[in-house]
């Protein structure tokens, strides 16, 4: 019995493993059979022999067609490191006679490639996607592990930046790029971005923007574009620009509101930085060499120029102190003559530079060439009256002027100096370059234009000299105590 049980088993093994082994040539044979038949390649290869055949007009376009050998191909360029299989399926793209195809047997459009060869250029290079792909699924790249997905149409000419000047291309086939690039200074973006070595350092640099993979973002906020399986870089930037505080919440961006083109030119321009280019051969353009060579428009501006680029997007014309509604503070009038009566250069360079740490102004050190800040204090100090005298004043006494500070300048300033909707006073730019007389005259004079009021004594109301003293005296242990850290 124990034997008949045994049989029974090792036959039914036998008959499960014969069953396996005939499953598995199923599958062996159906790839061999796709592999070798069914492709994509071979596919769209004989329907261009079909169409090329059908339209071939002379002997020797029918002998050109006749000798067309259905094959994989590719496009070598070692200079770029490029193996692009592209036109294993695209065979047609320099084929006139396939004009009104649909893709992929359709000639490339317009008549880019007599300047850009595909035998020089490749194809990934203004399209990206992934060259060495077989597939269209796998050359699109954006559903899977790929960090270069092909660029859609509507992007194209955010390649054209990698061998072009982009600012020089309003004119010359590429009009959504040059127009990012004039949004892009319109909307003061390097007052807390830098590109090209100018700008301010609140947020990240730009400069490899376009080609971080979507993985470099957050995307929890991020829905993918219709028809897409996945999101990509371009759902991040597109969706940021239109309201950057829903994707990142607690952004410090203002582009909310932008309409459609502005979307799309900001989007284009940024998938143009990708922090790389082609050297010398015939893919750099001499605009582009004259670009570099000028910092890409950043070298040499005026000072109005400088301020127009990286203050005016805060302070405005910063003769008024202006409340934001965004940030929910007031932003100093850092051109009102009163101001400037008592700010001296030293002062007023520290803060360019250094900025006021734990607030918006992050400073411009590493971002701004000394030149440039000379030129750009030239512009802050031009309507400045004159200095007035430094003025000394003796030490007052901190421990008696706490309820003093409470009443009159906790409600803007913050009980600790942490500033609520008025400038920090522990901040330690401040707290370092800022004089005594200098923060005296503020207190007696006030600053016109600005939320500061003056308490100098009228009519019997305001503060005597002794009072303004101790007030120094306590807004200098502000800077001394830990309170520095509360960032606002």
């Amino acid at each position: 019995m124990a034997g008949s049980l045994k049989g029974d088993a090792m036959t039914f093994y036998k008959r499960l493993l014969l069953l396996a082994s005939a499953v598995s040539l199923v599958f062996l044979l159906a790839a061999a059979a796709r592999e070798n038949f069914f492709t994509e390649w071979r596919h769209w290869q004989r329907a261009y022999l079909r169409v090329a055949g059908e339209r071939a007009e002379s002997p020797a376009e029918r002998a050109r067609v006749a000798r067309f050998e259905v094959k994989p191909r590719q496009l070598f360029i070692p200079e770029l490191n490029t193996i692009d299989r592209c036109v294993s399926c695209h065979v047609g793209i320099e084929d006139p006679h396939l004009a009104g195809q649909r893709q992929p047997l359709a000639p490339h459009s317009g008549d880019y490639l007599r300047a850009h060869p595909p035998e020089k250029f490749g194809c990934t290079i203004c399209h990206r996607g992934q060259g060495r792909a077989t597939s269209f699924r796998e050359a699109k790249a954006t559903d899977v592990f790929w960090d270069t997905p092909l660029l859609p149409a509507r992007y194209t000419q955010a390649s054209c930046g990698l061998c072009h000047d982009p600012a020089a291309l309003g004119k010359k086939g590429a009009p959504t790029l040059a127009r990012g690039v004039a949004l892009f200074d319109e909307l003061q973006c390097r007052a807390c971005h830098r590109l090209n070595g100018l700008g301010g350092g609140l947020s990240l640099a730009l400069d490899g923007q376009g080609g971080y993979p979507k993985h470099h973002y957050p995307m929890a906020a991020v829905t993918a574009s219709p028809g897409e399986a996945s999101k990509t870089t371009i759902d991040w930037l597109e969706q940021h620009f239109r309201d950057p505080q829903a994707v990142v919440p607690g952004s410090t961006m203002t582009t909310r509101g932008l309409g459609p083109a502005e979307v799309l030119a900001l989007t284009t321009y940024m998938l143009s930085l990708r922090g790389q280019q082609p050297v010398g051969g015939p893919w750099t353009a001499p605009d582009r060499y004259r670009a570099i060579a000028d910092g890409f428009g950043t070298r040499g501006q005026g000072g109005a120029t400088l301020f127009s680029r990286l203050c005016r997007a805060c302070h405005g014309e910063a003769t008024f102190g202006t409340w934001n509604n965004q940030f929910q503070r007031f932003v100093p009038a850092i051109l009102s003559p009163a101001y400037l009566a008592r700010a001296r250069l030293p002062y007023l360079k520290t803060n360019i530079l250094k900025g006021r740490p734990g607030t918006l102004m992050a400073g411009f050190d590493g971002g701004l060439r000394p030149d440039d800040v000379d030129r750009l204090l030239g512009f802050v100090t031009a309507a400045a009256p004159p200095e007035a005298a430094r003025s000394t004043i003796a030490q007052g006494v901190a421990a008696t002027t706490a309820t003093l500070f409470a009443d009159l300048c906790a409600g803007c300033h913050g009980s600790r100096g942490e500033g609520l909707i008025a400038p920090q006073l522990l901040n330690p730019v401040f707290q370092q370059s800022a004089d005594d007389g200098f923060i005296a005259a503020t207190i007696r004079e006030g600053r016109p234009r600005t939320a500061m009021p003056s308490f100098a004594p009228r009519d019997g109301v305001g503060l005597r000299e002794p009072e303004v003293r101790d007030l120094v005296a306590f807004i200098r242990t502000l800077g001394a105590s830990k309170g520095q850290d509360h960032g606002n």
